[in-house]
């Protein structure tokens, strides 16, 4: 019968270990890539875009098709659900049929969630 809890030859046993400065290493190595991965997350989710923010987005886009159509280049201020939209029209350069419609999208808390600037042209 076979000893199971011999002792194997010399020949096949030496393993090589590593350094303990290896080892310090590679685990400076690991915690650099982590904590740069993890600032990298917070950033994109603290930036990305959100519901109310595309909500805001597509109230412009229709407020801004609204104002080409309907040739309407007054400034106002607006309130639609929880999102104010103000609107502003400034002439552009010295062409008088070229104004700036610049459009502003802001929550409750006055905070900017969306803008829009565009050049349009009056027809008369």
């Amino acid at each position: 019968m076979k000893n199971v809890f011999a002792v194997p030859s010399t020949r096949y046993s030496v393993l090589k270990a590593s350094t303990m400065l290896e080892v310090i290493a590679a685990m400076v190595i690991i915690m650099v890539i982590f904590a740069v991965a993890t600032s990298m997350f917070v950033k994109i989710t603290a930036s990305g875009f959100t519901l109310e923010k595309i909500n805001a987005n597509l109230l412009l886009n229709n407020k801004a098709i609204d104002t080409k159509l309907k040739q309407d280049f007054k400034e106002y201020e607006i309130k639609e659900g929880e999102i104010t939209i103000k609107k502003h029209i400034k002439p552009y350069g010295s062409n008088a049929s070229l104004v700036l419609l610049h459009l502003e999208a802001f929550d409750n808390a006055n905070k900017k969630m969306a803008d829009r600037k565009e050049l349009v042209l009056i027809e008369k």
